[in-house]
């Protein structure tokens, strides 16, 4: 939008065009609004998270800027009628923010986070999987042995979820026991599964091993991956989303 010139806030608001400078130098300070010529422009502010805060995650989490255009390119993949699995962790929780203009799509999920982002969309429909609540750093997912049968009988057209290691032999690895059940019926009943990764996760194993790393057909990776694993994925047809 256009900027809101000096002059004009002083015919509004009656004021002095030393007390129009004094606030508005105020409201830059608090980061509300930003300075243009001529006049201020307000600063669209993050949506409101009450379960955790993203400018302090962003600032604290190496990996927020990877996680986020991994968000990004998982989002553009999304097609209207589409019906998703979204995991847990702050990638999927990012992705939610990226697809709440997305008509007739149907979200199903284990992330809390991300229900609190889709829940106001008058576009999507979105469901939420019950379980016991693990709170993570970043994240507040429904998760445990009985996941997968409180899932509906459903066939995803994608499911996205983040893993906690990857490696050429161990494959995708994950540190959460009831997470297993769960993607392995992801993996048996979506017509394209996606798994996110940064650096953070690449050559570690973790506790148990989803699969090997053949059997999931899209990978979404902003980063450079080491050239051992783009070499992998080429020679087995994955598709690589940079």
């Amino acid at each position: 939008k256009n900027p809101a010139l000096t002059g004009e806030l002083c015919e509004l608001t009656d004021a002095s065009i030393a007390t129009i400078r004094r606030d508005i130098n105020l409201l830059v300070s608090k980061n509300k609004l930003r300075k243009m010529h001529g006049g201020v422009q307000k600063i669209k502010q993050e949506t409101v998270n009450t379960f955790f805060d993203y400018a302090k995650i962003r600032q604290d989490d190496p990996f927020f800027k990877t996680k986020d255009s991994n968000a990004r390119i998982a989002a553009s993949l999304i097609e209207p009628g589409d019906v998703l699995f979204l995991g847990g962790g702050l990638t999927c929780t990012l992705m939610s923010r990226y697809i709440k203009e997305i008509e007739n799509i149907t979200v199903v999920t284990t992330n809390v986070n991300a229900v609190v982002e889709l829940a106001t969309s008058p576009a999507v429909s979105v469901m939420l999987i019950g379980g016991d609540i693990f709170v993570g750093r970043t994240h507040i997912e429904t998760l445990s042995e009985f996941s997968t049968g409180l899932l509906p009988k459903l066939y995803f057209d994608k499911a996205f979820f983040t893993v906690d290691g990857i490696d050429l032999e161990y494959g995708y690895s994950i540190i959460k026991r009831f997470q297993l059940p769960l993607y392995s019926y992801l993996l048996n009943n979506s017509d394209q599964t996606y798994v996110f990764l940064d650096g953070g996760k690449i050559n570690k194993r973790t506790f148990l091993c989803v699969c090997p790393l053949e059997e999931i057909n899209n990978i979404i990776c902003s980063e450079r991956l080491p050239k051992e694993y783009t070499d992998f994925y080429a020679s087995e047809n994955i598709n690589v989303y940079k």
